[in-house]
């Protein structure tokens, strides 16, 4: 995917590519750096939601491998310094106080904490989940908890007809009526 960056136009789409090079960065040790490379190049024509991707990028690049991606880091701050965005400007101007004019000692530490943590995968849970002990099509099926004061009624197991089903009857032509 990252060799197909160029070719991809939808901004969504290349901020999840970029998201996936970031997240993925230590899996793609040569990938990763020339991706930064290339979207550097392009930093000033891309999308805001691109140049976030880019800004995360480049830190978790500069972060794990700050030799090789020192120069790249600081001319993508660069960039983002005279962004028109104020959500590009800010978040450039957070990373560089933290990572280059870092003051305190205790958040120049913990940076590898704040921008290279493990995250869990969000848990998606079905909308119907815990309401199977309600019937269907009542109030507290709809809050999911009981609502006092209503009449639930039987179950349809429990219910049993009191009439026959209907017999098919057939008639023979001499009167003589057969039950089928």
């Amino acid at each position: 995917m990252a060799k197909l960056m160029d070719s991809i136009q939808a901004s969504a789409a290349r901020a999840s590519v970029i998201w996936m090079i970031g997240a993925y960065h230590n899996l793609l040790p040569k990938i990763a750096p020339d991706a930064l490379r290339e979207l550097a190049k392009s930093f000033k024509t891309e999308e805001s939601q691109v140049k976030l991707q880019v800004l995360t990028l480049a830190c978790k690049l500069y972060l794990a491998e700050p030799a090789t991606c020192e120069k790249l880091f600081r001319y993508v701050m660069e960039m983002a310094r005279y962004d028109m965005d104020f959500d590009i400007r800010d978040r450039a101007r957070m990373m560089r106080g933290i990572l280059l004019e870092g003051k305190s000692v205790l958040i120049k530490d913990k940076a590898e904490a704040i921008f290279l943590s493990a995250r869990t995968a969000p848990e998606f849970v079905a909308p119907s989940k815990g309401k199977g002990d309600y019937v269907l099509n009542t109030l507290s099926h709809v809050v999911s908890h009981q609502v006092s004061g209503l009449y639930i009624g039987c179950k349809y197991d429990d219910w049993r007809p009191s009439w026959r089903a209907p017999q098919r009857v057939a008639r023979a032509s001499d009167g003589l009526v057969t039950v089928l």
